[in-house]
């Protein structure tokens, strides 16, 4: 906007004074230092300008400008109004800028009014009058969600998490027992840097943050990372390394027994000389959602998808489309582990004005993603919203605030309201998520008639736990297994259990399950996970479960 004023600066001014050479010369000289960046002296002549004549309206606009460049946005809302003349391209001008400084406080109602005034105006510039547009609709629906509040009560994560410096971008694993997240604090020669820091849940609390190591932090910045369901992979971004694409990349590390592994560029079909960022990972580890400015998206920061390949990498992403990406800019994806829901921060979808955050559902049918639906007053505000991580029961909401806390920034916990949460994913799929491929999960509510492959009712809801887990995961193949315990002979127990594991694979084919992705197969008692000493041992081991291929 300043270009814009300086033009309306050297437009002729003397028609304004004539009358006043002293105060003519003193805006000149306003103006002139203006342009050379001298703020002080600026507004030092601007207002000698208007002791001299108080009627000399551009000065009062100069003013206005000096103060928003200051950050004093009240004052420059006073001095621009004052500075509204009947000159028909200024007073257009000066309702514009006034509007747009109100909605950027949060002044809803007063944007409102002015955007509407400036509209009235004809033969104005197109992209002015586009925005003013755009922003009524924000005006208009900012206005409606503070009467209709959501409830907001958000708790500090504690002195375990938070401290005086800033903490933000937070990540949780599924279990909700590990918690990373972004610490921005003096690192050497007390120069500032983003470090990662974990905590786990202990003893119904959060441990001591400690630093994630040497192998993932170093001098530069490290940030915006997400893990994987069971914790074991952590994707973040990490800017101007030797192995980097461009200014920012992302980057993957393991972990091991000794800690996390050495970080991992993610190679050129993710990261290019342009800006990634953000990265999300789904429940299953196939699709990785990040930021990226590179060119040919829908406008600004957009969000992209790339799927996990045969050969073990990401291929070339795919821009998720005008769903959800606009011409400005999308920020902070995250994708729930339910993988149908995804929040994000956007400043092109209609909200309370600069970033908010949004939530979108797929259609699992379609596999698109329906409207973005705006989470409201109060969690958004005029101010800026972004980076929302939500827990796998999808009710609880971790975020970043300044509003209160131990320092600068704190990462926070709210509860989400009902219209708002993901899916809530049952304890049959937390262990599909974060158990390793190749290991045996157990249905535990699978059961049979005594000694019999006859299917009791009670296990329905288990079977379709599994079937819609499957039709979630269109990829996942599945080997069905059946265990007996070790009485009665060894080949009648075998011939049991793999009728057992025949009826399960007969219902996920009858409830549409192609049986090109399952197999099954009896075990008998050869596979005992527990001693058949015991009658609680012998109950462990007739059990009914399957491996993930």
């Amino acid at each position: 906007m300043k270009k814009i004023l300086i033009l309306f600066f050297l437009v002729p001014i003397l028609l304004y004074s004539q009358n006043n050479k002293r105060a003519l010369g003193a805006y000149k000289k306003a103006v002139d230092y203006y342009k050379k960046k001298e703020d002080y002296k600026a507004k030092k002549f601007a207002e000698q300008a208007i002791r001299q004549d108080s009627t000399f309206l551009d000065s009062y606009l100069l003013l206005g400008q000096l103060s928003e460049d200051a950050n004093n946005l009240n004052e420059a809302i006073f001095f621009y109004l004052k500075g509204i003349s009947d000159d028909y391209e200024k007073k257009a001008w000066g309702y514009y800028k006034v509007a747009n400084l109100e909605f950027s406080k949060g002044n809803y109602e007063d944007a409102k009014n002015h955007f509407e005034y400036f509209l009235k105006f004809e033969n104005q510039n197109k992209k002015f009058v586009l925005d003013s547009r755009r922003k009524l609709k924000n005006c208009d629906f900012a206005i409606y969600s503070i009467k209709n509040p959501f409830l907001f009560n958000p708790i500090n994560m504690g002195e375990a998490i938070n401290t005086k410096w800033k903490e933000y971008l937070p990540s949780i694993s599924a279990d909700g027992n590990l918690f990373i997240f972004t610490r921005r604090a003096p690192h050497y020669n007390s120069i500032y840097s983003e470090d990662f820091f974990s905590s786990v849940f202990k003893d119904d609390r959060w441990t001591l943050a400690k630093n994630l190591g040497p192998n993932i932090n170093t001098y530069g910045n490290e940030g915006a990372q997400c893990l994987t369901s069971d914790g074991s992979v952590l994707f973040f971004t990490a800017c101007d390394r030797e192995d980097g694409y461009g200014g920012c990349d992302i980057y993957l590390s393991y972990l091991t027994e000794n800690g996390w592994s050495d970080a991992k560029n993610l190679g050129p079909n993710i990261n290019t000389k342009y800006w990634e960022t953000q990265p999300s990972i789904s429940a299953d580890g196939k699709h990785i959602y990040f930021v990226s400015n590179r060119p040919g998206g829908v406008g600004g920061k957009d969000i992209y998808v790339s799927y996990l390949q045969e050969d073990g990498l990401f291929s070339k992403p795919n821009n998720i489309g005008p769903y959800i990406n606009t011409k400005y800019d999308e920020m902070s994806p995250f994708i729930h582990i339910d993988n149908q829901t995804l929040y994000f921060a956007s400043k092109g979808h209609v909200g309370m004005g600069d970033f908010d955050l949004f939530m979108s559902r797929k259609d699992l049918n379609s596999q698109k993603w329906g409207s973005p639906q705006n989470l409201g007053f109060p969690i958004n505000t005029y101010d800026v919203e972004n980076s929302l991580v939500v827990s796998s029961d999808g009710k609880t909401a971790y975020f970043t605030s300044n509003k209160s806390g131990f320092g600068e920034e704190d990462i926070f916990y709210f509860e989400l309201p009902d219209e708002l949460q993901a899916k809530e994913i049952n304890e049959l799929e937390i262990d599909m998520l974060t158990q390793e491929r190749g290991t045996e999960i157990v249905l535990e509510n699978v059961h049979f008639e005594h000694n019999s492959y006859e299917l009791l009712e009670t296990s329905l809801e288990e079977l379709d736990n599994l079937k819609d887990y499957l039709f979630k995961y269109p990829d996942l193949k599945i080997e069905l297994q059946g265990h007996t315990d070790n009485i009665g002979s060894v080949e009648k127990n075998k011939e049991l259990s793999k009728n057992r594991a025949k009826v399960v694979y007969e219902y996920l084919i009858s409830v549409g399950i192609n049986k090109k992705r399952l197999n099954y197969i009896g075990f008998g008692e050869s596979s005992p996970i527990s001693s058949n000493k015991t009658e609680q041992g012998r109950s462990n081991n007739r059990r009914t479960s399957f491996l993930i291929k």
